[in-house]
């Protein structure tokens, strides 16, 4: 991949062990920005798998996750 810049993420097996009312979202992450967002997401169920883009959008709106602020700069000027 040559000249692009790393991304990093947090990588899980499916370990959900939990009832459905305790997960808020759920993501099916691949690490690819390809084609990875689910239209209308807040319309889903809690645990439909959302997708990369998704994880993006949400964090603008939710204090969910915490990025630094170089990789939210870097991220803002890839969706842009």
């Amino acid at each position: 991949m040559g000249d692009q810049n790393p991304e990093y993420l947090i990588l899980m097996g499916n370990t959900k062990e939990c009832p459905d009312s305790h997960v808020k979202y759920m993501y099916d992450l691949k690490g690819s920005r390809v084609k990875r967002v689910v239209k209308n997401a807040e319309k889903m169920k809690n645990t439909f798998a959302l997708k990369d883009d998704n994880i993006v959008e949400m964090r603008a709106q939710e204090n969910f996750i915490r990025f630094r602020e170089k990789d939210i700069k870097h991220i803002k000027k890839k969706i842009a």
